[in-house]
């Protein structure tokens, strides 16, 4: 789980102050923060609002790459929570990046493709009820612009050649996905495939 961090107990002191509160909720599709302030208030008297005005305010510092640039979504689509999690926070340590979503297994993966439209599905190949490759070949009829990139414990030619059959846009071994996956992710929005188990190459144009 990623620090609060100062910003956000920081917040929740100022609106405690003001008889607020704030509620943060770390779920399954993402973070969610709820800041809630009373409706009526007493008019302020000049010295009030200059003490308030003396109040260190934090303004949020505009980023012009992402104001310019709307972050690419992601579903993270993986039987196991840890992989899941860990893919997570390797993926949103990327400015121009955002997980939209996660799939426990290939129907629901299909089915938040469906409602979430995500620009990258990183699939686990073998999952419960529908297979990665499956829900693939779903995603794929009804999605065609949406990128998938096949992530797997399993490593070899025959695993690559089933998923360059399903339309699958790139593949990662799990054991390389601290060296392997940022660059891949990145490969694959950009239009290219990533296939290095069938390629000397990292990706094929």
């Amino acid at each position: 789980m990623v620090p609060l961090g100062v910003g956000i107990p920081g917040m929740r002191e100022r609106l405690r102050q003001l008889g607020g509160q704030l509620e943060v909720d770390f779920g399954r599709n993402g973070t969610t923060v709820v800041a809630t302030l009373p409706i009526t208030a007493r008019p302020s008297t000049p010295m009030e609002s200059v003490e308030m005005g003396n109040l260190p305010i934090e303004q949020p510092q505009a980023d012009p790459e992402t104001d310019c640039h709307p972050r690419s979504r992601i579903l993270i689509a993986d039987d196991h929570e840890l992989m899941r999690r860990g893919l997570r926070g390797l993926i949103e340590s990327h400015n121009e990046w955002a997980v939209c979503g996660e799939a426990v297994e290939g129907n629901e993966a299909v089915q938040k493709t469906r409602e979430l439209r995500p620009d990258l599905v990183i699939m686990d190949v073998n999952m419960p009820n529908l297979t990665g490759l499956d829900a693939a070949e779903r995603i794929r009829k009804e999605h065609p612009a949406t990128k998938i990139l096949f992530f797997s414990v399993y490593h070899s030619p025959h695993v690559v050649r089933e998923i360059l059959n399903v339309g699958g846009n790139g593949f990662v071994a799990k054991s390389r996905a601290g060296s392997d996956l940022v660059n891949a992710v990145r490969i694959v929005l950009g239009g290219k495939t990533f296939f290095p188990s069938v390629s000397k190459t990292a990706h094929l144009a």
